[in-house]
């Protein structure tokens, strides 16, 4: 992918499912003035009745005392989501009267030492299904690398990464690592991400980890469930089970998939270190299998994105450490 400077999953795929999920509960901003001047001359309000009912847009002060635009939501969605789960700005004008990052979702795109990397955002309620059905995404890519945003990709520059406790490593290091670490785990077979990430973190680092076990396991991930349980918002909190017990995946070719899009995104440094970041994905496949599989992982993700939840995920950084160390490659129901 050399034309476009992005690095992204061997054979990664995404193709739209019209699900209209992305249209609902994000903050839908900033949006382009030059978009929102677009519509306003197109007299968009005119043509899809609900935007006459109130203001379709808001307008805040910016850092800089420049404007900032935001499209307004309308029943917890955006006001230009159709009934069908379609963009009647879409129907009406065509892709381009869109705001960049309706265009853009659900391709996240980080940059670092080594340029760009591109994953599908697994918040997308079509990730699940796309995954292995859609597009290639790398014939996709071009698009997204040429819309105009108005902000700046989010950048990968830590002071230092921790891929153990204890143990950090330089943000370079890191960036080497990256790609045999990756492949290691795409060549270890369905089920065996959590050990093969282990193995090889033990073995860069010369350090030697306490044997994971299901029990060992069962017990963290009980306790995780119970120090979220009073932190987090009423939504979330449903969703928690009230037996906290870990499930088999119905499907460890997908959450394989989501652990290296997790990597290449380099998600965990939100969380604070590596071992929490992947702590935080088990925790996120566990609560989507709670629900019913694959296809809750976008509504578990949506849920801990809110402020308050993600604040509460950052505090449980210790029990999604221990989560990651202690997790084993398979339950003793899939054979082990």
């Amino acid at each position: 992918m050399s034309e476009t400077q992005l690095r992204s999953l061997p054979g990664a795929k995404f193709s739209c499912q019209g699900c209209g999920k992305c249209c609902t509960g994000f903050s839908f901003g900033p949006v382009e003035p030059k978009v929102i001047q677009g519509l306003i001359d197109q007299d968009m309000a005119s043509k899809w009745p609900p935007a006459q009912d109130g203001p379709w847009y808001h307008e805040h002060p910016g850092p800089d005392g420049t404007p900032v635009f935001s499209l307004a939501h309308r029943d917890g969605h955006c006001v230009f989501l159709r009934e069908d789960k379609l963009c009647a700005i879409h129907a009406e004008l065509g892709e381009p009267a869109k705001p960049w990052f309706c265009r853009e979702y659900p391709v996240r795109i980080v940059q670092d030492a080594k340029g760009l990397s591109a994953t599908i955002r697994a918040d997308c309620g079509g990730f699940s299904t796309s995954y292995a059905t859609g597009q290639d995404l790398d014939q996709q890519l071009q698009a997204a690398l040429s819309l105009p945003r108005p902000v700046s990709y989010p950048r990968f520059d830590p002071e230092h990464v921790e891929v153990l406790p204890g143990m950090a490593i330089s943000p370079e290091n890191w960036l080497q690592l990256e790609s045999p670490l990756m492949a290691k785990v795409q060549d270890g077979g369905a089920g065996q991400g959590i050990a093969t990430l282990r193995d090889v973190l033990a073995k860069v680092t010369e350090r030697s980890l306490p044997a994971a076990s299901p029990a060992a396991a069962a017990a963290v991930f009980a306790t995780t469930i119970e120090q979220l349980r009073p932190q987090v918002e009423a939504k979330l909190a449903a969703l928690l089970p009230a037996k906290p017990a870990p499930r088999t995946e119905q499907d460890p070719d997908f959450y394989r998939h989501v652990m290296l899009s997790d990597l290449l995104a380099k998600r965990f440094a939100a969380v604070g270190s590596l071992p929490a970041g992947l702590g935080l994905t088990l925790l996120e496949v566990q609560l989507a299998e709670a629900l019913g599989g694959p296809a809750e992982l976008a509504q578990v993700q949506r849920l801990i994105q809110i402020p308050e939840n993600w604040q509460a995920i950052k505090a449980a950084k210790p029990y999604l450490t221990q989560l990651f160390l202690a997790w084993p490659a398979r339950w003793p129901e899939q054979g082990a």
